[in-house]
């Protein structure tokens, strides 16, 4: 099966060069914005917190935290798919909302 497969491109890349030049360089562009893809979302886990997380280091429940998110009173980035929401939230805008939360209940 492979040696057909290898013989069926090899084939149709001697009959159709240009296009089979084309779907390289988009394979080629796929690999990379596939790479690209991988490294911002490693960089968004090392940065970020769970909903569990933030929901842990600020003592309150999950659903509370999805409250705070969903009334855009903390920021947050949806990663899930399809109608389920995996929110991940910015370490530096969950730092700012506790400065902005502890201000409003410690005024100095």
């Amino acid at each position: 099966m492979k040696n057909l497969m290898r013989k069926l491109r090899s084939d149709s890349a001697r009959q159709y060069p240009k296009e089979w030049a084309r779907i390289r360089e988009l394979e080629r562009r796929i690999a990379k914005l596939g790479r690209e893809c991988k490294a911002q979302m490693l960089d968004l886990k090392i940065h970020s917190l769970t909903v569990h997380e933030a929901a842990g280091q600020l003592r309150v429940s999950l659903q509370q935290v999805r409250d705070l998110i969903e009334e855009g009173k903390l920021r947050a980035i949806n990663v899930g798919t399809g109608t389920r929401k995996f929110w991940r939230i910015p370490v530096d805008s969950f730092e700012a909302f506790k400065r902005k939360r502890d201000s409003l209940v410690n005024p100095t």
